[in-house]
């Protein structure tokens, strides 16, 4: 027997070739349609532009690039905008991405600094945002309240100022 691993994007697929002389065309083919499977999948896997952007926004604001942890945002052969391939976002990292849309934000004890910009908005199925034990800075964006998804907020240990936004009372899953 003759084992064939592929391995994409940290992922491993394994293929046995139990009759090497006899199905090797078979084992190329299979090879092809494991690697057509891996990259459409990559491809497609691309969140709506306004999030994007909304999370570009979310690094500058922070000062993304002296963050202790950046992986992955600016990796490779920049877009035009400065950042990692289109739809690699669910590799950038504290960045989870499930069915196209950011559901998570966590990067707690990560160097942030400045303030959250109001596209936070942008995030319509984010469940998730931690940023504790940070030196987060400013008003908290009244866009929270529009995130109606959100079942987890944790700003702990920043340092905003100015009163809770009342719209955040409009979100009854936390």
């Amino acid at each position: 027997q003759k084992e064939l691993k592929l391995t994409m994007n940290n992922k491993t697929e394994k293929i046995t070739d139990v009759k090497h002389q006899s199905n090797s065309g078979l084992t190329i083919i299979l090879c092809m349609l494991l690697l057509i499977h891996a990259v459409s999948g990559v491809l497609t896997a691309a969140i709506p532009a306004s999030q994007r952007a909304a999370l570009i926004a979310f690094y500058n604001a922070t000062n993304g690039d002296n963050w202790d942890d950046n992986s992955g945002w600016k990796d490779g052969t920049p877009e035009a905008d400065g950042f990692a391939a289109i739809g690699s976002e669910d590799s950038w990292f504290g960045v989870n991405v499930n069915n196209d849309t950011v559901t998570d934000l966590r990067l707690s004890y990560n160097g942030l600094t400045g303030s959250l910009p109001e596209d936070i908005g942008a995030f319509t199925g984010i469940t998730e945002i931690n940023l504790f034990y940070n030196q987060i800075s400013g008003p908290i964006p009244t866009a929270l309240g529009s995130l109606t998804q959100l079942d987890e907020i944790n700003f702990s240990h920043n340092r905003f100022s100015g009163p809770i936004p009342t719209q955040l009372g409009q979100l009854t899953n936390l």
